[in-house]
């Protein structure tokens, strides 16, 4: 039998999530909400029997041994830490935490019960293109990899909402934290290289919407660029753009043999003088229904993650391990490289990247987690 699935999180991914969980095989016995309204309301139209406001109430629940944290970036690190310390297994959305710090405590954790389960949620990782691209890249495909350039377009992830975390990027809002996090792990991923150094520009072009005005204005980015120099060799550009209708994202990895690019969920080819289709998407393999094209989650990104929790379905079934995921330690990389983006933006300057290491190590396992523990 799957383990009973405790939820921190009440938006609008949950109408796929949940349905999901359950055709798995999952029970999903709690869900938590940032207001007891709001959990009542939510929990009511999922048929969620338990719902509450109160954190230590889902995680202390007998019946929860899976802990998907879709709950805003400001709870994610402390969810986590606090879920393993009493023995529950995780899978937490992107971007895992507010900066590398929290991640660091996560990864701390993660390391003091290696038997649970401990996945950050990037999905794109287990779209077939992705993987398809992955191991042709392995295969050597397009020999030795020199560019790696990503272009993603979307609607305002503002749009129909209110004032909210979103707005903030000091609370997780903003594309550079939602959606290139999400690029970030996807590239190293897939060319099994990592950042050395970044530079990268941050703008915040509509800074009031209808819903959003008066004495409230939008701090989160709209638009980031980036570069970032690879330990490999290869050099990758980002661009992210909130400011257009519905999502694209196209991802090129070109070498000295050819190219490969994969263009929503389909992936194309270029060796030799020949282009080749080495994977044509099914219907609604890009989607989620019945989620917007744009907003926190794009449709894409969701469909991802919902492949991922299939795959943490599968290795509690089977009892085997599961591949692929990206861990917490690849987390804390990719916080890692976003405080770089945000330094270079702020300098103007290329900004090394740089990974704490066993930070408070010794002293933090022995007060945070035996707290937990009691």
């Amino acid at each position: 039998m799957l383990p009973g699935v405790g939820v921190f999180g009440t938006g609008k991914l949950l109408e796929a999530v949940v349905p999901h969980l359950r055709s798995l095989g999952f029970r999903v016995v709690a869900l938590w909400g940032q207001t007891l309204e709001d959990a009542g309301n939510v929990a009511g139209s999922l048929h969620i029997d338990y719902f509450t406001s109160r954190i230590d109430d889902v995680l202390l629940h007998k019946d929860v041994d899976l802990v998907l944290v879709l709950s805003p970036p400001s709870l994610q690190s402390q969810i986590a830490v606090k879920a393993m310390g009493i023995g529950k297994h995780v899978v937490c959305d992107r971007p895992a935490g507010l900066c590398q710090s929290e991640l660091l405590k996560m990864v701390l954790a993660a390391q003091y019960y290696p038997s649970l389960l401990s996945v950050v949620g990037y999905g794109l990782r287990y779209l077939p293109a992705v993987r398809q691209l992955r191991q042709a890249v392995r295969d050597g495909y397009v020999g030795d990899v020199r560019l790696v350039e990503v272009r993603v377009t979307c609607g305002s992830l503002l749009e129909g909402a209110g004032y909210s975390w979103l707005c903030e990027p000091a609370m997780g809002g903003g594309l550079l934290s939602l959606i290139g996090s999400g690029v970030v792990d996807l590239v190293s991923h897939v060319i099994g290289q990592r950042a050395r150094r970044v530079h990268g520009t941050l703008r915040t072009y509509t800074r009031q919407t209808r819903l959003i005005a008066g004495i409230r204005h939008v701090g989160s980015d709209d638009f980031c660029t980036f570069q970032m120099e690879m330990d490999g060799g290869a050099l990758v550009t980002v661009s992210l753009n909130a400011h257009l209708s519905g999502l694209q994202q196209e991802v090129v990895v070109c070498g000295d043999w050819g190219h490969l690019t994969v263009r929503g969920a389909d992936l194309l080819g270029f060796r030799a003088g020949q282009h080749e289709t080495l994977h044509r998407a099914a219907p609604g393999e890009a989607a989620a229904p019945p989620l917007p094209e744009a907003g926190p989650q794009p449709a894409l990104h969701a469909a991802g993650l919902l492949r991922l929790l299939a795959a943490v379905a599968h290795s509690f079934a089977d009892g085997e391990p599961l591949t692929d995921a990206a861990s917490f330690q690849d987390g804390q990389y990719v916080a890692a490289v976003l405080e770089a983006v945000r330094v270079s933006a702020a300098t103007q300057a290329w900004t090394q990247v740089n990974i704490r290491s066993r930070m408070l190590e010794t002293n933090y396992l022995g007060m945070a987690l035996k707290a937990a523990d009691a």
